[in-house]
C-alpha cells in the first residue's frame, strides 16, 4: 500500500505542474499526514501556500488552521476570511469561534 501513496504523490506533482492548484494542496496533505512521504510541516505549509495562491480554498483554510495552532490569530483570521469569501463554510465557523474567543478575553 505504501507504493500506492508514493504513486499518488508523484501524480499530484505532475498535476500541479500542469496547473491544478488543488494538487498542490494534496501534496501538502501528504506531508502533513506522512502517507507517501515523511511528515514535514514546513513542506506541507509550502505546498498549501502554492495551492492557496492558485485558488485552492481548502489549502487556504489549512493555512488558517496552522496559524491558529501557532497562536497567530490575526493571520489565521485573514486566511479564514479569504476562504469564507470563496464559500468555504468551515471557515465561517472558525471566524465565529475566533470572535467568540476574543469577546471572552
Amino acid at each position: 500500500m505504501t507504493g500506492d501513496y508514493e504513486k499518488a504523490l508523484e501524480l499530484f506533482h505532475r498535476a500541479a505542474e500542469l496547473g491544478h492548484a488543488d494538487a498542490y494542496g494534496s501534496i501538502g496533505i501528504v506531508f502533513e499526514n506522512g502517507r507517501g512521504a515523511e511528515v514535514d510541516k514546513k513542506k506541507a505549509i509550502h505546498y498549501w501556500e502554492l495551492a492557496a495562491m492558485g485558488g485552492d480554498v481548502t489549502s487556504r483554510y489549512n493555512l488558517g488552521l496552522d496559524e491558529e495552532n501557532a497562536g497567530n490569530m490575526n493571520r489565521a483570521l485573514k486566511h479564514y476570511m479569504i476562504a469564507a469569501g470563496c464559500g468555504y463554510n468551515n471557515s465561517l465557523k472558525k471566524i465565529q469561534n475566533l470572535f467568540q474567543l476574543k469577546k471572552h478575553l
